[in-house]
């Protein structure tokens, strides 16, 4: 097959994406997810971070040939490698173990890909001025645009991973009032610094990001009202305070967490419902698309 493998190495997971560029849109072929926090907070990379990744990745390959050999790999780091001295290093350890070379993205470059990647989503009306963010582990791009065009942008180094790290002795156990409130506050400080230009007008604010799934899936699990892509303000700020007052397994049983989130995802929805206040959205519309799609996307000579 004719393809792009693309891999994303996040702070908290390693995925890929499989898929071809048809008309604007991505097929895909399959997608994988392995549950690999490489990031140990303040720009620091867990011991064997290069050997966790190479792992990853060699599994993504092999199961991609079984759908044939004729693919490319792409692979990018985010946030985690990005902030760590050490991410060139383990980027060309990589590489010895695996043959796979690792593009560490600047904050900029993430944000062009995610868009255009989110974009892709026939669901999402690109011609309509749009407001997308993809909330990481360690980091938060927002991108205003039109038409899979960026316009203005920001990264801010906040993400799920590092504010629970930061503030939460015990990110399995529930939440305080007083722990939430620190977090937000803090989410709400970084937004206000990195979107330092005026707003732009937009119509549509899309969100992409594990962090966005697990709203996403929360709201289907508590069985709240509306479109299931749909998450309103209100519901995003019930959803923060119900994961707060809940320790992991309980977040995990009643909110359909998963389990390699149940320890961040107060942390992640605090900034969602501080981000989304920033901007007076009334709602978020979640996509999956993403990164790993813009990534097929501009491998494939733009969009398709």
């Amino acid at each position: 097959m004719d393809g792009i493998l693309a891999i994303d190495i996040g702070s908290n997971t390693i995925k890929c994406l499989l898929g071809r560029a048809r008309g604007g849109e991505v097929e895909r072929v399959f997608e994988r997810t392995a549950q690999a926090r490489i990031s140990a907070g303040r720009g620091r990379l867990v011991a064997g971070a290069a050997e966790i990744i190479s792992e990853a990745a060699a599994a993504f390959e092999a199961e991609a040939r079984g759908f044939g050999e004729n693919f490319s790999t792409v692979a990018v780091a985010t946030s985690a490698m990005r902030d760590s001295p050490q991410g060139p290093q383990v980027a060309a350890e990589v590489f010895r173990r695996c043959g796979v070379r690792v593009q560490i993205l600047d904050g900029r470059e993430e944000a062009r890909l995610s868009f255009l990647g989110a974009m892709s989503d026939p669901l999402i009306d690109s011609s309509l001025p749009c407001a997308y963010f993809d909330l990481g582990g360690g980091s938060l791009e927002v991108v205003f645009g039109r038409g899979g065009e960026v316009g203005r942008s920001a990264s801010m180094p906040i993400g799920a991973v590092n504010l629970a790290r930061e503030f939460l002795k015990d990110p399995r156990a529930p939440v305080s009032e007083r722990d939430a409130r620190a977090i937000e506050e803090r989410a709400r400080a970084a937004i206000d610094a990195g979107l330092d230009f005026p707003i732009p007008d937009f119509k549509i604010l899309a969100g992409a990001g594990g962090a966005v799934a697990a709203a996403r899936f929360a709201k289907k699990a508590l069985r709240l009202g509306g479109e299931e892509n749909r998450i309103s303000l209100s519901q995003m700020r019930g959803l923060f305070g119900g994961v707060c007052a809940l320790g992991a397994e309980a977040r995990k049983r009643e909110y359909g967490v998963e389990e390699g989130r149940t320890d961040i995802v107060p942390a992640a929805f605090a900034c969602i419902c501080a981000l989304m206040e920033k901007l007076g959205a009334r709602e978020i519309v979640h996509t999956f698309c993403n990164l790993r799609c813009g990534l097929v996307l501009s491998s494939s000579g733009g969009r398709g």
